[in-house]
């Protein structure tokens, strides 16, 4: 299996951990309202360190860490910016709540 990380709202949670990770595009956090949208996935991160130092960059309350475990199969997509690799890796299909586990905020 691999490991990922996913920062998400505590207003998520009931939904994420009954329905699973849905794809979205555009708005989210750390993104403006008129945000693009570049296409629907779940953002992913691969380590717990980078996970927590863009949470802490984020600077919003009510913030957690989801734990995801997918199979090695799943297929996971690594996401460039501006020509650049960088830390996000994302999914373009639901991830199911079989394989996310509630982290915290820390």
């Amino acid at each position: 299996m691999g490991k990922y990380y996913h920062i998400t709202s505590l207003d998520n949670l009931e939904s994420i951990l009954k329905s699973g990770l849905k794809p979205s595009g555009g708005p989210g956090i750390g993104n403006p309202e008129d945000a693009p949208d570049y296409g629907s996935k779940v953002h992913l991160f691969r380590t717990l360190k980078e996970t927590k130092e863009f949470k802490s960059f984020l600077e919003e309350p009510d913030l957690t860490i989801l734990s995801i475990s997918l199979p090695k199969d799943w297929k996971i997509h690594k996401e460039e910016s501006f020509g650049y690799p960088s830390i996000w890796f994302t999914s373009r299909k639901t991830i199911p709540a079989k394989y996310i586990e509630v982290r915290g905020g820390s």
